[in-house]
């Protein structure tokens, strides 16, 4: 009997109430209840396989407590039927069974399976597929599963709920044989209205809480297993080699592997010699040298509540040394559909030729993909027509001014073009001089909400944020991010070596774990071998001879893909240095002589343990 007290169930609101639970053996406990009570959540507990331990668990009186426990009766005296069915789709019938009959360590014959299908009422061919079968022969063949594993406790879900009635009632029947006639105790959850006339015993959650509704259960005690069966290599290299018949061509993915490693590595050096050649463009597209300075740390976004930049603020970036231009920030932005959309300043030197994704005009302002949207609706698709609010502080506080605008688009920015100012992505891009000249017309002072700083070159723009630090002032580094540019301008030559050596370490990995693979998957073969004469060295060989034959077709294939990558790397301007060349000579000899070491390391490791005798047993 398996017992339950003070069993209560909460996720983001309470399930069931705290109570003790029964279960007798030899009979048919139902669970009923609405979907969304926790029948499931309870099935996972009383199964063992919920985590919950927040109440106590009893099995013959005695209380289940250590994780071993748990394990050795979820492999040994419990079988699963959940609502798929628990059938692995790429085996028949037989296969599903058998994996279950190895995981619990059993092995039986032909014959024996087809008991196990009797048991359930269900007379099919032992190779049929899994697809072919009906939604109650699914059902059935679930629960002959379960039972090859010799289980104790049968905890079933829902098993019923895509079944018509004659399936469901046949399922029923069969479970309340199982119980009485085979011994088994069977708990489980159904909606079903015919459930309750197959039960011995009935609980129904309701309003958190469960009630015992019928009880004519019988009073006796089941032998629970308790001596595990350890899992045979048979299971091992049965599962193993079910995949390995479905991809017979391991040996050519074994040359593949090594192929793809020659090329990987040639690669690395086209590659690395594109990016030293173009570092500088790429830099230029990653960074802006540019920084914008505002009061305090709350203010770092524009699209956040700004404050008046200070007159302390504004000496301290007047002190700087370094050579620098700068622009004040003014607030500025327009309503448009309900949505406030920022309006940001660019400079010449900003780049946006590449990150348009449509353009209108020669001139104008540049708009996001998510303030295009709202302005489409608005019905200015070429136009930035409306109201803009540009703010002028008085004593801290923003004063808006609005100003009607006309203004064309001159292109729309790709969807994935952030603007550093803000964190959001609905913003229009307009001339500094532009917002300076609207800012002039309307506001009486000249008081600002940020003050953006330009350099010439990277590193003024590193030693000004050097300063900026030193000063305490607030700064927003979302233009560029110097510290990753540093490092990555600092690790480029590591990196090379970083590259070679792992791509030596990803070919000594997969090629060992082909081999290991291809080894075991051989195990009838070279026991015969043993058997009829071969010794361990002639094994040895063979398999030195044959990866040294791998190896030379995959170094001839390899030597015309790269002849072929250095001829179109020439064509289009990619040139492989010769100094890469004889690195590719060196790593061909590395990877020859690490071909024929790790095969011989893992030839004679799996040849000084393979038991012929095992194997064939097996």
């Amino acid at each position: 009997m398996i017992e339950l007290k003070n069993i209560s169930i909460t996720y983001q609101k309470p399930l069931i109430k705290s109570c003790d639970l029964s279960f007798p053996d030899k009979s048919v406990t139902l669970i009923q209840g609405p979907s969304g009570t926790g029948k499931t959540s309870l099935l996972y507990r009383i199964g063992l396989i919920s985590k919950d331990e927040n109440f106590a668990y009893y099995i013959n009186g005695k209380q289940i407590t250590t994780s071993s426990e748990k394990e050795t009766l979820r492999k040994l005296n419990f079988g699963y039927v959940l609502q798929d069915s628990t059938l692995f789709e790429h085996y028949d019938v037989m296969g599903n069974m058998k994996l279950y009959a190895s995981i619990a360590g059993y092995d039986y014959q032909e014959e024996d399976y087809k008991a196990f299908l009797s048991k359930v009422h269900l007379s099919i061919d032992l190779h049929q597929s899994i697809q072919t079968l009906s939604g109650g022969e699914r059902q059935r063949v679930a629960i002959a599963c379960a039972l090859c594993k010799q289980p104790d406790v049968l905890i079933l879900d829902e098993i019923t709920s895509a079944l018509d009635k004659e399936n469901e009632i046949h399922i029923f029947e069969i479970l309340k044989e199982l119980a009485h006639h085979e011994h088994k105790c069977i708990i489980l959850a159904s909606h079903s209205q015919y459930a309750a006339t197959y039960v011995d015993k009935i609980y129904e959650i309701k309003n958190q809480e469960i009630i015992c509704k019928k009880d004519v259960a019988r009073v006796e005690t089941l032998v629970i297993k308790t001596k595990e069966k350890k899992l045979t290599f048979a299971f091992y290299k049965d599962y193993i080699y079910y995949f390995f018949q479905k991809y017979k061509l391991l040996n050519v993915s074994i040359l593949i592997v090594m192929c793809l490693t020659f090329f990987m590595f040639l690669q690395t050096f086209v590659m690395f010699n594109y990016y030293e050649n173009n570092s500088k463009h790429n830099f230029e597209q990653l960074y802006e040298n540019q920084l914008l300075v505002v009061e305090n740390r709350a203010s770092l976004y524009t699209d956040r509540v700004m404050k008046q930049l200070s007159d302390k603020t504004i000496s301290d970036v007047s002190s700087l040394d370094e050579d620098y231009e700068a622009f004040p920030y003014i607030k500025a932005g327009m309503i448009c559909g309900n949505e406030w959309i920022d309006i940001l300043p660019y400079f010449p030197q900003n780049h946006f030729d590449d990150k348009v994704k449509i353009t209108y005009h020669d001139k104008g302002v540049y708009v996001s993909q998510e303030a295009y949207d709202t302005l489409k609706e608005a019905g200015n698709e070429k136009t930035l027509t409306g109201e803009i609010m540009l703010y002028e502080y008085k004593d801290n506080e923003p004063i808006p001014h609005p100003i009607t605008v006309d203004i064309p688009i001159k292109g729309v920015l790709k969807e994935n073009v952030k603007a550093p100012y803000i964190q959001g992505r609905n913003y229009i891009y307009m001339e500094q001089s532009m917002i300076e000249k609207l800012y002039q017309e309307h506001a009486a002072s000249k008081t600002y909400a940020g003050m953006t700083l330009l350099t010439k070159d990277y590193k003024d723009l590193v030693s000004i944020k050097k300063d900026l630090k030193i000063k305490e002032v607030y700064y927003n580094t979302d233009f560029c991010d110097t510290e990753t540019i540093s490092e990555i301008m600092r690790n480029i030559t590591i990196v090379k070596l970083f590259s070679i050596a792992s791509i030596l370490f990803i070919f000594v990995v997969m090629f060992g774990a082909f081999q290991t693979n291809y080894l075991y998957k051989r195990n009838n073969e070279m026991a015969l071998l043993i058997i009829n004469g071969m010794n361990h060295k002639g094994l040895d060989k063979l398999l030195s001879l044959e990866s040294l034959f791998k190896y030379l077709i995959a170094c001839i294939t390899s030597s015309i893909g790269v002849l072929l990558i250095v001829c179109i790397s020439n064509l289009i301007g990619i040139s492989l240095p010769f100094p890469g060349f004889v690195l590719y000579i060196g790593f061909l000899c590395i990877t020859f002589i690490m071909s024929v070491i790790l095969t011989k390391f893992y030839s004679s490791a799996y040849l000084k343990h393979l038991s012929p005798e095992s194997v064939l047993r097996n």
